[in-house]
């Protein structure tokens, strides 16, 4: 059983012959409750696999057929384990935030009557490590490397986009 509170704010605003955009989504998570079958139910909110709180902040500036991006993806401190009590059970159990920049451009070419763009963008410019999984991964249990930390370190794409 899940619950949470979720958020979203949007700016735009013209700047220097061109556009300014602003979001930030944010995810304030209130319960997150796993019970196996005939089982008694494992509260892990606060834990790395469930943070109370996630949030992403996006700016993109976009003038002519130029735009660049910028977003930083945040993953809140956490606790390592939340049944394990700190300095009884585990000398540290916290973790601390996780922000990831992801910086990106693009140009619009509209060549020959169809939309086509190239594009360019680095993802964890910073390369920010994921946190070492405290103990194996079981059914209730997941790695916390497993899907809202990084996992790959920092990559780039480029490419074109095309639509005629």
């Amino acid at each position: 059983e899940n619950a949470g509170l979720d958020f979203e704010l949007a700016y735009k605003q013209p700047l220097l012959d061109g556009d300014i955009s602003l979001r930030m989504l944010a995810n304030r998570s209130l319960k997150d409750e796993t019970t196996a079958p005939g089982g008694t139910p494992n509260n892990s909110l606060g834990d790395a696999n469930t943070p109370k709180w996630r949030g992403t902040f996006q700016a993109t500036y976009a003038q002519g057929d130029w735009s660049v991006f910028l977003q930083e993806r945040i993953v809140g401190p956490a606790n390592i384990d939340v049944r394990d009590i700190e300095g009884v059970d585990i000398d540290d159990n916290s973790q601390p935030l996780y922000a990831y920049t992801t910086i990106g451009a693009s140009y619009d070419l509209n060549l020959g009557g169809g939309q086509q763009q190239l594009f360019v963008n680095v993802r964890n410019l910073l390369n920010t490590d994921p946190p070492v999984a405290p103990e194996p991964p079981t059914s209730f249990n997941g790695n916390p490397t497993a899907s809202i930390y990084d996992r790959y370190g920092r990559y780039f794409t480029a490419g074109i986009r095309f639509e005629w």
